[in-house]
């Protein structure tokens, strides 16, 4: 084959994998726009092994941020996410935030959380949002 062939099908391959790459998105970023998500359900989402298990997760894998300490900044971020019907989280964003890293903080820890057991309306799995408080307390 030479050049002038090989650019034939060179639009061909780039508009393949612009379609790939906006195909691809993960259900983190992807919403139903079709099904709006609840408020309150009969089932709320859960966190898998429950509350006390979700706390112990936010306590091992929070990082107070430096900026923070040296601050001596204290308070509680008020995180707000969408639980999707397969139990991923999406649309992670901060209702109140203390400033000084720690808003950034309380997102990542909320983004690598598992899967959790998603909410139930009428015996079917549906998208809840849900509101989350992390707490940044000094010892």
């Amino acid at each position: 084959m030479n050049i002038i062939q090989h650019l034939k099908f060179y639009p061909m391959v780039l508009i393949s994998l612009l379609l790939l790459g906006a195909c691809s998105d993960t259900e983190k970023t992807f919403i139903d726009k079709s099904e709006k998500p609840f408020d309150f359900v009969e089932q709320m989402p859960e966190f898998p092994d429950g509350q006390a298990a979700m706390f112990k997760f936010i306590q091992e894998n929070i990082k107070y941020p430096e900026m923070a300490r040296n601050s001596r900044r204290q308070g509680t971020v008020v995180i707000q996410f969408m639980v999707t019907v397969t139990g991923k989280i999406a649309n992670i964003k901060v209702a109140r935030g203390i400033g000084l890293g720690c808003d950034e903080e309380a997102v990542r820890v909320v983004s690598i959380m598992p899967a959790w057991k998603p909410g139930k309306h009428n015996g079917k799995a549906v998208p809840v949002n849900f509101t989350l408080p992390i707490k940044f307390e000094l010892e």
